[in-house]
């Protein structure tokens, strides 16, 4: 199927590029650019569809290839860059002094997170700075490798709407600050350290009394009908997919409080660069 669908997307886009190199009427000029944009965008679309398909099956193979860190960042933030000062914001990389300058990993996929991450980041941010952090992490055992955490860093802050919020790194974490005080609903992560969300939502609903319900948001990558089911399985009130929208967080933190008052929340999620 893989090859059925890029074929011809590939043949438009040669084809295109092989028209544009004749000398051609202006104004046929710039459709033929409209055509070759458009194409190329759509080749990326199937990628990203076949890639998913991939994921889904258990066969995405990945490289193991060295390649410098800061230079993938670098050439990423001059791609990426002009596109976010469109929106007034700054698109910035920092990679901590202590990372090694050459790696072991795929860097293509790793461009591709990033790309995407930056550009839904760019897409949900009104106003400021879209960072992109390299840092090294502490091994979570003996016997596994220290690894990198990536995080873009967007400053999108429930306090504007009057919220108090705590963030939590763990589910462990997240049990522990709900057992401590009195919040009025929890964001929760589904993929944390420790623990994860869907079993410390299962924890959390263990120790509840007095018929209180706390009201718990799933919030995930997995877009997935089965991943709803599961969240709410788990004991879970809500479930929206990243990236997220804050309209549709504010709406849906409404829905599961009565009347969208919401004065304090816990979010129970990866640190920034986890």
């Amino acid at each position: 199927m893989s090859h059925e669908i890029r074929t011809p997307m590939n043949g438009v886009i040669g084809m295109t590029g092989l028209a544009l190199d004749h000398r051609l009427d202006p104004q046929v000029r710039e459709y033929l650019h409209i055509v070759q944009s458009s194409a190329d965008g759509l080749l990326h679309v199937i990628n990203d569809i076949l890639d998913f398909a991939k994921i889904e099956a258990g066969r995405l193979e990945l490289l193991a290839v060295d390649f410098e860190v800061r230079d993938l960042l670098n050439s990423l933030v001059a791609l990426l860059g002009p596109e976010a000062a469109k929106k007034g914001l700054a698109l910035r990389s920092e990679v901590s002094s202590d990372v090694p300058q050459c790696l072991t990993g795929d860097p293509l996929r790793l461009r591709q997170v990033l790309t995407h991450l930056v550009g839904n980041a760019s897409k949900f941010t009104d106003r400021g700075e879209i960072r992109i952090e390299v840092t090294r992490a502490a091994p979570c055992d003996g016997s596994r490798p220290v690894g990198l955490r990536f995080a873009v860093l967007v400053k999108l802050l429930l306090e504007k709407a009057g919220h108090t919020v705590t963030v939590v790194e763990t589910g462990v974490q997240a049990i522990e600050a709900v057992a401590g005080s009195d919040f009025d609903v929890v964001l929760m992560d589904i993929q944390m350290p420790e623990m994860d969300g869907l079993d410390a939502t299962m924890r959390i609903r263990a120790g509840e009394k007095n018929g209180r319900r706390l009201p718990v948001i799933a919030l995930t990558a997995h877009a997935m009908e089965a991943d709803r089911e599961r969240c709410l399985a788990a004991g879970m009130d809500g479930y929206i997919s990243k990236p997220i929208s804050p309209d549709a967080l504010f709406t849906l933190l409404a829905d599961h409080t009565g009347d969208g008052t919401v004065r304090k929340n816990v979010i129970s999620a990866p640190r920034p660069g986890a």
